[in-house]
């Protein structure tokens, strides 16, 4: 009732012809999210917009509705890790879809019927966690597990192998995880291209209708984004938040903070150039100065010029990949922030600095990356308190 009341107050569900929105018992309780299971199926507009971006390809960066169990089948065995989410900026995510002043001009902009905004449309599959039972597409809450570690539902269902505590956790565990979907913390890349894939908007009429090109007040930065109050690193002891996957750290060949913390921050800033470029290669070149151009071309000339300041810090370390990286983001010339005209420097950058992010992460472990400690402390400042119990 709480949270049906405070939706009214925002004049929210007054406008909404035809939407029921109806709180899930448990998950309110636990969370105190919305939920519109049975609320109506999507308009065929707002599917032409989102389903395609929502869906089970790994490249897509989204999760797959269909796959999605819910954070509550996760609570057993993950309580601190439940307990951190519940505080975090993650979970109230949805009220930004029930409660800004501007939903209406940007569902208008997304070609997203008012009714239809937390179901299957472009501001559920970021603000939201999506679930389809059948039934359509609908939000069940904020930012979850999910959202970050990929549908546990799906076929085959990686929540079972991953909870069997017969079997326990071990390699054959994790690789059978891993296939079915799972996005396990070992996999920095993918799991980054979540995290950027949501705070880097790439969509041209949202942000030429407002809608901000990443967060106003912080600007996305993997190591910080992680190390705040999303930080949720309780996998050998749910009383201790570690600097990084604790069950990672105990298994992993070469793991450790320091190098966690290194690869994090190259990746971080790959995949940003990677999402940036993506979203600056689609733009017309008559729409060069709009709003989404200028700003997408602002975010991109900053994280470059990152890019550039950790080749230079490395120096004769400096790996191949990082190295492709930056001959790529060269090859495309001067970068304006004020009128961007690289449309088709972008479109051939892009899949090589993807190719570069990916190998990145996969031939590498940071024990060789010492030499950037100084950049990673002075660029990536933790957003927030972590977590603790």
């Amino acid at each position: 009732m709480k949270t049906a009341t405070r939706l009214w107050s925002h004049g929210f569900i007054r406008t909404l012809s035809g939407l029921a929105i109806v709180a899930a018992p448990t998950c309110a309780l636990f969370f105190g999210l919305v939920s519109t299971e049975g609320a109506n199926t999507p308009s065929a507009a707002v599917q032409a917009l989102s389903s395609v971006v929502v869906n089970a390809d790994p490249a897509s960066g989204k999760t797959d509705p269909t796959a999605v169990a819910g954070s509550m089948s996760c609570v057993e065995c993950h309580k601190s890790e439940i307990a951190a989410l519940k505080v975090s900026k993650h979970n109230s995510s949805i009220t930004l879809i029930t409660s800004h002043p501007k939903i209406a001009e940007f569902a208008k902009a997304a070609n997203v019927a008012l009714e239809d905004v937390l179901q299957d449309s472009i501001c559920s599959s970021c603000h939201a966690t999506q679930q389809d039972t059948g039934k359509g597409v609908h939000a069940i809450g904020s930012v979850s597990c999910e959202s970050c570690h990929g549908g546990a539902s799906g076929k085959p269902e990686w929540l079972k192998l991953h909870g069997d505590k017969k079997k326990g956790i071990n390699a054959a565990v994790r690789a059978a995880c891993g296939k079915a979907g799972m996005i396990r913390a070992s996999n920095i890349y993918r799991i980054t291209k979540n995290c950027v894939g949501c705070h880097v908007v790439s969509n041209q009429a949202l942000v030429n209708a407002g809608h901000p090109v990443s967060t106003q007040k912080w600007k996305f930065e993997l190591v910080g984004g992680s190390s705040g109050e999303v930080r949720h690193n309780f996998q050998v002891d749910q009383k201790v938040n570690g600097e990084a996957p604790t069950a990672w750290l105990k298994h992993a060949k070469g793991a450790s903070e320091e190098n966690r913390q290194r690869m994090k921050y190259l990746i971080g800033m790959l995949v940003d150039l990677e999402v940036t470029l993506g979203a600056l290669k689609t733009v017309p070149k008559a729409a060069g100065k709009s709003d989404f151009a200028k700003g997408h071309a602002k975010r991109l000339k900053a994280v470059a010029k990152k890019l550039k300041e950790a080749v230079k810090e490395l120096e004769d370390t400096t790996p191949a990949e990082l190295a492709a990286a930056q001959e790529a983001i060269d090859d495309i010339g001067r970068i304006s922030s004020l009128n961007f005209k690289s449309q088709d420097g972008a479109e051939i950058a892009e899949p090589k600095i993807a190719a570069a992010a990916s190998a990145l992460a996969e031939n590498n472990d940071g024990s060789k990356l010492g030499k950037l400690d100084s950049v990673v402390k002075k660029r990536a400042k933790p957003r927030g308190d972590a977590y603790t119990p």
